[in-house]
């Protein structure tokens, strides 16, 4: 190829512009991406397409390739995320007084996410490449030590400390498929064989009917430590576009199908009822009605805790991506890209979870009216996202490459659902840096490291929906993350 006339000094300044901010997971609950190259690039790889993290951004650049490849890659990531909550309804405390105005943290701050691919390309090269990977495309996974029982309310139910966790895994099994039309024209396409794994995990509020001036605070309303435990299966695709339009410039279109993944499991209800006989007693006698809540004392038929279970189901909706980028070979030694991409968070909506049967029995009011739940929902009225990203890689060396990135993710998450389980604080500007080395032409060590920077968030107080709907309070986060890979080509 001839040199673009692009001295090693220009080409070192490109790399370190393209390194500076022109995002930490990505926003909502995709993680950060796959390929340490890609990655270390920004992110900015659609157009470039050219190793096997293609099966991601853009599968048509597999049919380009010139050899068949291996890889095995690992992130480790810690989200650094604080929350200050600021959690009353009505300037009452309704369980979280122990933590307003302290700044707490997760009680898991460090995740692994690996991956896997395989890309075979005939001899020779023939215009076409098969292969796979699995991915893990979403994942989140915080746990919250925020409820305490108010005073007063004095149950003997012990709540765990990670009374509100998250942990959803979606694993991404992706066989993929891409072919030459021409010298400068490729499509590729692969199915997103999507399994959902969640643990959910919550302080449920059910409201006390027994009426003036049996609902006085802190029985204005019952505590409940809710738990569910699924996972769903189902099926999506993505495909892409590559177009060499000339020796030194490619332009790719990509777009991921929205998937919807039915989950279904079992939920439970553990009612932490107070320690009150006074109470107990004007249920039973005054209102007539038998008494349906502990009173502290240990009686087994009349005053044990309440547990419920059963089956659930809900829609677990993840938004499908359109994207488009353009890859550029400066100079043999320099190569440089940009992505743009949108993400149609919007299709998320809220998780409306149905229970089996009669629902989950909450034991709220008397025996002879029993009152379960029935469904829970859980809103997010997210809106669609942009990324904006940028990267160059300097090939320093015969067998060693130097890379720098940077990037914009929009925010999804909006204040009015705002939640420390789901905290898609805010816009990100990510930087990456990663270097690359080559042995004998077919083995490739590859390493990354990526810091996110979240602008910081204060959700404002909204009375009722406090601790349920909306968690307000003071957030920030700022995100490092460490990737390594090791690849086979052959």
């Amino acid at each position: 190829m001839k040199d673009r006339g692009i001295t090693p000094w220009v080409a070192f300044g490109l790399c370190l512009v393209l390194a500076h901010p022109a995002g930490v997971r990505a926003s909502g609950l995709a993680t950060a991406g796959v390929g340490i190259r890609a990655r270390s690039m920004g992110g900015a790889f659609r157009g470039l397409a050219d190793d096997w993290s293609a099966v991601a951004y853009n599968p048509a650049g597999l049919a380009f390739l010139k050899s068949s490849e291996l890889n095995v890659s690992l992130g480790t990531y810690s989200p650094q995320l604080s929350y200050t909550p600021r959690v009353s309804e009505g300037a009452v405390d309704v369980g979280f007084g122990q933590a307003n105005g302290r700044k707490l943290y997760p009680l898991k701050d460090v995740w692994p996410i690996p991956s896997f691919a395989v890309i075979a390309v005939p001899s020779g090269g023939k215009g076409w490449a098969l292969g796979g990977a699995v991915m893990w495309p979403h994942d989140v996974n915080y746990a919250w030590d925020l409820y305490r029982q108010p005073v007063g309310y004095a149950s003997d139910y012990a709540f765990p400390d990670a009374n509100y966790r998250t942990d959803l895994d979606v694993l991404d099994i992706h066989p993929v498929a891409a072919k030459t039309f021409g010298k400068n024209l490729a499509v590729g396409a692969g199915l997103s064989l999507t399994n959902g794994d969640l643990v959910l995990r919550r302080v449920l509020f059910v409201p006390n009917r027994l009426g003036s001036t049996f609902d006085a605070y802190p029985y204005n309303a019952f505590a409940g430590d809710f738990a569910l435990d699924g996972h769903g299966l189902s099926i999506g695709a993505n495909a892409g576009l590559l177009w060499k339009a000339t020796e030194a410039v490619s332009v790719g279109l990509s777009v991921q199908s929205p998937v919807t993944v039915p989950m279904s499991g079992r939920a439970s209800l553990n009612m932490a009822w107070p320690r009150n006989q006074q109470l107990a007693n004007i249920e039973m006698t005054v209102l007539n009605r038998a008494k349906s809540f502990f009173s502290g004392v240990h009686d087994e038929v009349n005053s044990a805790r309440f547990q419920s279970s059963g089956g659930f189901g809900f829609d677990l909706h993840l938004p499908a991506q359109v994207g488009a980028g353009i890859g550029w070979v400066a100079s043999p030694r320099v190569t440089v890209a940009l992505d743009l991409a949108v993400t149609f968070w919007s299709a998320v909506g809220s998780w409306d979870i149905s229970f089996d049967g009669a629902g989950l029995y909450t034991g709220a009011d008397s025996n002879a009216v029993a009152q379960s739940m029935t469904h829970l929902t859980i809103p997010f009225g997210w809106k669609n996202q942009v990324r904006v990203s940028g990267g160059a890689e300097c090939h320093a060396r015969d067998n060693i490459f130097i890379r720098g990135g940077a990037y914009y993710d929009g925010v999804a998450a909006v204040d009015s659902t705002f939640s420390p389980n789901f905290p898609d604080v805010g816009n990100r500007i990510g930087l990456t840096a990663g270097i690359g080395y080559r042995l004998n032409g077919r083995w490739g060590l590859d390493a990354a490291q990526e810091i996110a920077f979240a602008s910081s968030r204060t959700v404002a107080s909204s009375g009722a929906g406090a601790g349920s709907v909306v968690f307000p309070g003071d957030y920030a986060l700022t995100r490092y993350e460490t990737l390594a890979s090791i690849s086979y080509r052959f």
